[in-house]
């Protein structure tokens, strides 16, 4: 009813996902990532898992750029999409389905519209915390081919280094291993750790701007320096024959 739907606005808990977390929570990373990595002066966003829009709304709000959503939930598309419905009958906001079959699959649609090395950031926040590196280094080389020289990789991981990564990691334990090779859906955390990120990223062709390094989370900010280095790597997106 209206007076349940105002209560859930007030906490927060309005939309699918929103259980997670809290409004300040959700403001201290967006403040902690987006700012430094000059969203107010994007043009061109291309931002993975949406969820409901938490994080889309506010991109939108702080800049004047164009967003290009992708997720692999057809439900939390409409869901965004339901959220989201001004921005996008405005043209700001779009909204695709990802399929997470073809590697090449989100290169070619944005390449397709247009976007390829005009994009000013690319973000996924607590999304790839569930994407496993072999699929993750995929949307990194993406990034890598789609952003402009200069343009901005926001993400967060987790760090399995530090005690609050390691006690989920064992805390998971019981759950997790009777399911090993059958699909477990979202709720499995991918760890990762601060050399690895340190490692990879650069080879990818990104310098590291921002790297911080909290409880099990990683925030990453990275700008694309090495153009010739990510075009390289547009080869292992295709299959072979």
């Amino acid at each position: 009813d209206e007076v349940s739907a105002k209560q859930d606005e007030d906490t927060g808990q309005r939309w699918p996902g929103d259980e997670w977390g809290s409004a300040e929570a959700w403001q201290a990373r967006f403040d902690d990532l987006f700012p430094p990595a000059g969203v107010e002066h994007w043009h061109k966003a291309v931002e993975i898992g949406p969820g409901s829009g938490k994080y889309t709304t506010k991109v939108l709000e702080a800049s004047a750029t164009d967003v290009r959503a992708y997720d692999v939930s057809e439900r939390f598309l409409s869901v965004c999409a339901e959220r989201c419905r001004g921005e996008i009958d405005s043209g700001r906001l779009s909204l695709h389905p990802l399929h997470a079959v073809d590697p090449a699959q989100l290169l070619d649609d944005l390449r397709a519209a247009g976007w390829q090395r005009n994009v000013d950031g690319f973000f996924a926040i607590d999304v790839m915390v569930h994407i496993d590196l072999q699929y993750l280094i995929v949307y990194w080389i993406t990034a890598g081919l789609v952003l402009r020289p200069g343009g901005r990789l926001v993400m967060t991981l987790n760090d399995v280094t530090r005690e609050p990564g390691f006690d989920k990691l064992v805390g998971d334990v019981a759950w997790t291993f009777p399911s090993q090779g059958r699909a477990l859906g979202s709720g499995k955390f991918e760890w990762l750790s601060p050399d690895i990120v340190t490692s990879l990223l650069p080879r990818l062709g990104f310098r590291i701007a921002k790297l911080s390094e909290g409880g099990r989370d990683l925030h990453v900010i990275a700008e694309l320096e090495d153009v010739e280095r990510t075009d390289a790597l547009e080869v292992h997106l295709r299959p072979r024959n």
